[in-house]
């Protein structure tokens, strides 16, 4: 898998010069535990071992756990990734993004961004049930309010919806590949993903998008967080 990563995704950035963050999905080394023990420690092992031989030239504050959890600074923008490959972030997870959330380089950078893979809410048919989504997501929107975070991007769902859950911004990736999702509530067919929900750093790409879009005309949609189905 992530031979066909490297050839197809990371080298092209790579000659373009095009910095790139990422996170862990579910598919990619789950941090899933199963009696006390990583039920994917062999998978996690891959991926680390992968990432940390490549060694992304990013402009890291703190990777003593990457490629799961870490930070980088990057055009002044502070970008926090956890492991949310799994619905539950531990305790010693949750004092990290804390105390690197309080820092001074996150608070003094112009705007702050969290990314995982798992969303705070449901957004897509299929996707709304326990462990899908994170544990405790009212709790993480308050921990990430608290420190003027002003995004969550996620994946997982594979249904594309950009959106606001109080003041803090919601963006949910689409599917690039196959597998899209129709949107809870929706009786519109799920679409492929489309090609401009990279990330925006002040009025710029953080990687590239097509069709090019500029982030200062960008506007959100109000997301009314979706409820675990019942």
């Amino acid at each position: 898998m992530w031979d066909s990563f490297d050839r197809v995704i990371r080298r092209p950035l790579d000659l373009a010069q095009i910095p790139f963050g990422f996170t862990m999905g579910n598919h990619d080394g789950s941090g899933a535990v199963s009696g006390g023990q990583l039920a994917f420690a062999r998978d996690r092992a891959i991926a680390s071992d992968y990432w940390n031989r490549i060694n992304p030239a990013l402009p890291f504050i703190d990777r003593a756990q990457f490629p799961f959890y870490y930070s980088f600074l990057q055009d002044q923008v502070f970008y926090l990734v956890w492991d949310a490959s799994t619905a539950q972030l531990d305790q010693q997870q949750l004092a990290w993004v804390e105390q690197q959330l309080a820092s001074e380089p996150a608070q003094s950078a112009k705007a702050r961004l969290v990314i995982g893979h798992l969303p705070l809410y449901p957004v897509a048919v299929n996707r709304d049930r326990p462990g899908e989504f994170l544990n405790n997501a009212d709790q993480l929107q308050q921990l990430l309010e608290r420190y003027k975070v002003q995004a969550y991007i996620s994946g997982h769902n594979h249904a594309y919806y950009p959106g606001r859950s109080g003041p803090l911004e919601l963006l949910n990736a689409g599917a690039l590949g196959g597998g899209p999702r129709q949107l809870l509530g929706s009786d519109l067919a799920p679409l492929q993903n489309p090609d401009h929900h990279l990330i925006c750093s002040g009025s710029r790409w953080f990687a590239s998008a097509i069709p090019p879009i500029d982030c200062r005309n960008f506007q959100w949609l109000i997301l009314q967080p979706f409820r675990p189905a019942s």
